[in-house]
């Protein structure tokens, strides 16, 4: 670490870094033209899963924000009792701080007539010439139409219509026929990229939408669930026995979206709300996500407290390893039977990238993933997980690691 030290200082510990001049500082870095070149980066990944945990620029920062803070709040008079106002302020803003995080749980549950139905925004849009805004995705008209239930949901959400219809289908029990297909187009569907959850959670499945803090940029930001229930995953352990062990469910949401005219839908087709979803049914209309699942990767055979799977090697301490699931056939909406893209594919493969092998690495990644629609009421934590790097590439690999601990 570069460091020029002043000798005259004074005891006081914020003297180490309020100075500029004495630091070196160049309003960037507060301990000179070199940031953290002291770290020890592997071991403070291993133990804390940050950068950060170890770090004393973070701390002295929080120093200097808490002094600031107390000193703007408080009268200024002898110094004792200047100290004992600030130390007063500091412990209530602690307080109510950490109430703030425990006073809603303590909130009576909502009945089922007071339930307030969460909200979806930032809609679907398709891009069309001469239409600034784009225009909002619909399910469409006439869903028995094959023309109709090929086609694409979005660019980002590159799921067919009827996928989407099977997946509904299974939620409500329904057979996947053109009768239940007609059923469904009575109900009015609309889809959105945020979802606001009636616990007043915030998730995000975007790749271009989201406002990053700080600055104006789009960039991409998709939840990642942790659900309620596991499942069993056989797995291949050491001594190369194999054996069965329960994990966690976890999946990547991919859209939200609000089906509305269940009255209608029963009225005309008989066709009634699940048990399992009668939670979700606020005002004739329920909040649904669009998901793809994860599996746990071939290499992890061991299982936390919570039944994720342990990532192997030294990174166990604080980090799980996942990869998208995957089914067992190709998706006809878009391969053929040997796998290869069909000419419903090409079609739209316009939506899968711009350069042909952006297009085909997509491909390759989503003709056997594996989605889902589910109940936001089943979501039990949001989970804290990137795409690990492809070798010494930028590009990704089919890896994910989770860091359950962020400091």
């Amino acid at each position: 670490m570069i460091r020029d030290w002043d000798h005259q200082q004074s005891n006081s510990t914020t003297d180490d870094t309020d100075d500029e001049r004495r630091t070196k500082g160049i309003n960037f870095f507060s301990h000179g033209n070199y940031s953290l070149t002291h770290q020890h980066w592997i071991q403070q990944a291993e133990s804390a899963g940050s950068f950060d945990v170890h770090d004393t620029q973070g701390p002295e920062s929080g120093h200097k924000l808490s002094m600031h803070l107390t000193a703007a709040r408080v009268r200024h008079l002898q110094p004792n009792k200047t100290q004992e106002g600030m130390l007063g302020f500091v412990c209530n803003y602690m307080v109510f701080e950490e109430l703030w995080q425990i006073v809603p749980h303590l909130d009576k549950p909502r009945s089922a007539a007071s339930r307030v139905l969460g909200q979806i925004s930032l809609p679907l849009r398709t891009l069309i010439p001469g239409v600034k805004s784009g225009v909002d995705v619909t399910m469409g008209d006439n869903l028995t139409a094959i023309c109709t239930q090929g086609s694409l949901l979005h660019c980002e959400a590159r799921i067919a219509r009827v996928e989407l219809l099977d997946l509904v289908c299974e939620n409500f029990g329904l057979p996947k026929t053109r009768r239940s297909y007609t059923a469904l187009e009575t109900l009015e569907w609309t889809f959105g990229q945020k979802m606001v959850t009636v616990n007043g959670d915030t998730y995000y499945a975007t790749d271009s939408r989201y406002t990053a803090f700080g600055n104006n940029q789009r960039v991409k930001r998709r939840a990642i669930f942790r659900m309620k229930g596991r499942e069993t995953v056989r797995c291949t352990l050491p001594d190369g026995t194999d054996d069965s062990l329960p994990t966690a469910l976890c999946c990547q949401a991919v859209c939200f979206f609000n089906i509305a005219g269940l009255y209608l839908l029963q009225q005309r087709f008989k066709v009634s709300v699940p048990p399992h979803l009668t939670h979700d049914v606020v005002d004739d209309s329920m909040n649904l996500m669009l998901v793809r699942w994860f599996s746990p990767h071939p290499s992890t055979f061991e299982r936390d407290e919570l039944f994720r799977p342990i990532c192997p090697g030294p990174f166990r301490q604080n980090h799980c390893l996942w990869q998208f699931a995957k089914t067992e056939r190709n998706r006809k909406c878009i391969c053929n039977d040997d796998g290869t893209p069909n000419p419903n594919f090409h079609e739209h493969r316009h939506m899968f990238g711009d350069t042909n092998r952006k297009i085909m690495e997509c491909f390759e990644d989503e003709k056997l993933a594996y989605y889902d629609v589910l109940s936001p009421l089943a979501i039990e934590s949001r989970v804290n997980m990137t795409r690990e790097y492809s070798g010494d590439t930028l590009g990704h690999s089919d890896t994910w690691i989770e860091t359950i601990t962020l400091i």
